[in-house]
């Protein structure tokens, strides 16, 4: 993983650094910044099917998971393209065989289903001990199952 990061630069750099490595699992968490930086839905989901045609021809053997893009509270106003992106991506999940999808989003909302302030920390991009033991469990039980 790399601050700052978008799916694109994941794809970028997936040859030179993923690769090498030949893991057994490969977990990815982009799109937040990919959207924030004005990157549409389309260019987005095409990014994500990149990805994976990638890893299908260089990592056959990889089990990989998406993890949803996560609902920070400073970027509320982008709430409807992430989730759409989300299921997009989810559906997409399903047709290659190698991608699995962990969903973090819809446990990080309120009951109003607006992004929970709690799991945030003063800066509210980037999650709190809180919003990391969700994804720590979610990642935990996609990945042992």
């Amino acid at each position: 993983g790399f601050g700052g990061s978008t799916l694109k630069a994941c794809r970028v750099y997936f040859k030179r650094v993923v690769v090498p490595l030949l893991p057994q699992t490969l977990l990815l968490y982009a799109g937040d910044n990919d959207i924030a930086n004005g990157v549409s839905e389309t260019e987005l989901v095409n990014e994500f099917i990149k990805m994976c045609d990638e890893v299908s021809e260089f990592l056959p053997n990889t089990k990989c998971f998406f993890i949803s893009i996560k609902p920070s509270p400073s970027r509320e106003h982008y709430l409807d393209t992430i989730q759409s992106v989300n299921n997009k991506i989810k559906n997409l999940s399903k047709k290659y065989t190698q991608w699995s999808y962990i969903d973090i989003h819809f446990l990080m909302l309120d009951k109003f289903g607006k992004p929970c302030r709690s799991l945030y920390g003063i800066d509210p991009l980037h999650m709190n001990s809180k919003g990391y033991k969700i994804l720590k469990k979610s990642i935990k039980k996609h990945i042992i199952n």
